[in-house]
């Protein structure tokens, strides 16, 4: 199985010894095994190699040998570099003093334990080794009796200005413990090697010394930091491997970023170190498929974005600007409903992360405005307005990328006729209702990545301050929007439900009438208009982030 490395900020080291056949004292039946086990899971699942493994087993581990390669790694570790030491074996304790039990230590049969001048003490340990060693973070595993007293051992001051650790876990405190059935693991060593087997993401040390003492079922075992050699409240994490299938498999995800290409990678590699990347990735996701309607929620989400959403936003940009060259907007994926979003957040975005998410739709824009003219009312307000009404050529087009229907008047009209009543391409569409009119705004804003302060229909006052500048047409009205619903006087003509409709007027060379947005006629046609700052719409998302 190839390994891929998340980080390679220096390198992270194990340095091991295990003892089961002792030169002179009784013999153990797990400490190889268990170091083996432990090595493996590291290895196999955490970001450790074994080219920077050091193990010392039985005739090796002698004290010389141990003490040998604790020297070595002082001098040759650095500063950015992590040790793991992790030593199983027998322990002794005498005089409230630690010993680590070497493969050469000889048994002295007055006191009955391994003779003390033969062994390693956690004083030497820790004072002389520990304190020396400049590594970012030790971390420290004894399986062996008496362990705890390593927590006594006070190595000396040592100033560290750098962010470290030196912590450890121990099987007991002060008492025996056991080794376990021969040819198995210790009771210690099986649940260090459980909970770093069936933990799937990344764990600080403190937090796995925690498990293990959970999985373990009692107070034996104990962990902490060790004393005045440097520790300075920083954790040392030990970080998940990628194993090539999950590197592959979250490939293909990140290069497609839909909610279910996610939740199939979710599926698949349930509780990998991608974990919680995916899960942002989702909720950035779901509105861009299924749309998003509440302001509210997008101000948030905006406001939530981060540097590493980058990445995100950039397959986004390039499948929207693709998209939107090779498809016009039918329901796409990236369409309609999902295109309030996007088009909401994606100036924020290119401003963020200096990207080029709008850069179709503001061409596009750029290329329609070219036909508009601006306009500054009399209370200061700016707008766009088309110089000329729709033409039929450009509704058709909108029709037949919607599946609309095209007004059968114009289409089945005679050729002959197509001049007489202006229904050739370029004339102006008509036979459009008040509301058809409002739905090609709608589409439009769509198409050039408008939402606030998108085109719409004119109000009177509005197309009464253009009038000088657009090319009219005497003999067609145009479909406006006003406030004031009906002239009291023609209530009767209008049913209660048509009188809570949001327009009735329309407009010809400066003069107003009246009549029912639904009715479509050969004389009302319309243009558009795009307010360039709206007094009305207080929302912003850069004003909230």
């Amino acid at each position: 199985m190839s390994i891929f490395n998340k980080k390679s900020v220096g390198k992270n080291y194990i340095f091991a010894v295990g003892i089961n056949n002792y030169k002179f004292i009784s013999r153990l039946g797990n400490p190889v095994k268990d170091v083996d086990d432990v090595i493996e899971q590291l290895v196999s699942r955490y970001e450790f190699a074994y080219d920077n493994v050091i193990k010392l087993t039985n005739e090796n581990a002698t004290r010389t040998g141990i003490l040998t390669e604790l020297q070595r790694l002082c001098e040759e570790l650095k500063e950015n570099d992590n040790l793991i030491f992790f030593y199983a074996g027998h322990g002794e304790s005498r005089l409230d003093t630690g010993y680590l039990v070497p493969y050469d230590a000889v048994y002295d049969s007055e006191r009955k334990i391994a003779r003390i001048s033969d062994c390693i003490t956690y004083n030497d340990l820790i004072g002389l080794y520990f304190k020396a060693i400049k590594v970012r973070h030790l971390f420290v595993i004894i399986d062996a009796c008496h362990p705890g007293l390593i927590f006594e051992v006070e190595g000396g001051r040592r100033g560290r200005s750098a962010a470290v650790s030196r912590y450890a876990i121990t099987s007991g405190r002060e008492q025996r413990v056991s080794d376990g059935k021969k040819g198995k693991n210790s009771p210690f060593s099986s649940a260090l090697i459980s909970v770093l087997s069936e933990n799937k993401v990344d764990i600080a040390v403190p937090v796995l010394c925690e498990q293990v003492i959970k999985k373990l079922g009692n107070t034996k075992a104990n962990h902490g930091q060790l004393k005045g050699i440097g520790h300075r409240n920083y954790t040392f994490v030990l970080e998940r491997k990628i194993s090539e299938d999950t590197y592959n498999d979250w490939s293909r995800a990140k290069k497609i970023m839909t909610e279910s290409v996610l939740k199939t990678f979710l599926n698949k590699h349930p509780k990998s170190v991608f974990d919680d990347e995916i899960k942002r990735l989702v909720r950035l996701s779901r509105p861009l498929e299924k749309g998003i309607d509440e302001f509210e929620l997008l101000e948030q989400l905006c406001i939530e974005i981060h540097e590493p959403d980058k990445e995100f936003f950039t397959v986004k940009s390039q499948q929207l600007n693709q998209n939107a060259e090779e498809v016009e907007p039918t329901g796409h994926l990236l369409y309609y409903e999902a295109l309030y979003y996007l088009i909401e957040i994606a100036n924020y975005i290119d401003n963020r992360f200096g990207l080029k998410f709008m850069a179709y739709y503001k061409m596009e824009q750029k290329k329609f405005e070219s036909n508009t003219v601006k306009v500054k009312s009399t209370n200061g307000d700016e707008f766009l307005v088309m110089k000329d009404l729709v033409s039929i050529s450009e509704f058709r087009t909108y029709s037949e990328i919607n599946d609309e229907d095209f007004p059968s008047d114009i289409d089945d009209a005679p050729d002959e006729d197509r001049e007489k009543y202006k229904f050739r391409e370029e004339d102006p569409i008509r036979y459009i209702s008040w509301f058809e009119a409002d739905k090609y705004a709608k589409w439009l804003n769509f198409k050039l990545g408008l939402t606030f302060n998108g085109y719409r229909l004119p109000t009177d006052k509005e197309l009464f301050a253009a009038s000088s500048l657009i090319n009219t047409n005497d003999k067609i009205w145009e479909w406006c929007q006003n406030d004031n619903i009906i002239d009291a006087d023609t209530d009767e003509d209008y049913s209660k439900e048509e009188l809570t409709y949001p327009t009735k007027v329309v407009i010809k060379n400066d003069k107003e009438s009246y009549m029912k947005p639904e009715e479509p006629t050969n004389d009302v046609g319309f243009r558009l208009l795009r307010p360039l700052y709206d007094h009305s719409h207080q929302h912003s998302i850069e004003s909230k982030t």
